[in-house]
């Protein structure tokens, strides 16, 4: 197994126009998240990271789209980015009580959003709501230079937006991250 650092990006749902999507949304808006909800979803995307070992070298959050760099087999890529996008979004959408798992309301019971938690269910409700668009981008670091590049990108991407530096995201970030040795050691 080779491993290789990737920066990954993916967009919220309607929230940047492509030639696949019609113009026509039927009225509805983009996803796009406040600070309580970057902070929500970040806290998710890295309890899938610990809890998966995962090794990631930088991430950032910008209202509609997440950076990540993550070290792995190009192989692991697919079924990496699923599972961060799927889990996050079904933990959001609990979150904000939209989905219910076994028919029950667990928004205000104290869990901190611990991926295990939700249980595998067969019938999951007619409506589950969309927080990430289908694709995601994904980009081979192919130099130790380039890499160093994409980590301060990665870093710098809020500030490149205009969005306020928050403690407690810093704080998520920083648990999540692990450096380059650590990252790239069998």
């Amino acid at each position: 197994m080779a491993l290789r650092a990737f920066l990954i990006t993916w967009v919220t749902y309607r929230s940047r126009k492509s030639p696949r999507i019609p113009r026509d949304t039927g009225g509805k808006t983009g996803i796009y998240l406040n600070t309580e909800l970057e902070i929500k979803v970040s806290h998710y995307i890295g309890d899938i990271i610990k809890r998966d070992n995962l090794k990631c070298l930088a991430y950032n959050i910008c209202r509609n789209h997440v950076h990540i760099i993550i070290v792995c087999d190009e192989n692991c890529v697919p079924q990496i980015v699923q599972k961060i996008k799927s889990i996050s979004a079904r933990m959001l959408n609990i979150y904000l009580g939209r989905t219910k798992v076994n028919g029950k309301d667990i928004k205000s019971n104290g869990n901190k959003g611990a991926c295990s938690l939700v249980p595998v269910q067969k019938n999951r409700g007619k409506t589950q709501n969309h927080l990430w668009a289908h694709k995601y981008n994904q980009s081979l670091i192919s130099s130790d230079d380039k890499l160093i590049r994409a980590v301060n990108y990665v870093q710098q991407n809020r500030l490149k937006h205009d969005l306020p530096s928050n403690k407690k995201l810093n704080s998520i970030i920083e648990q999540m991250t692990c450096d380059c040795n650590t990252a790239f050691s069998i």
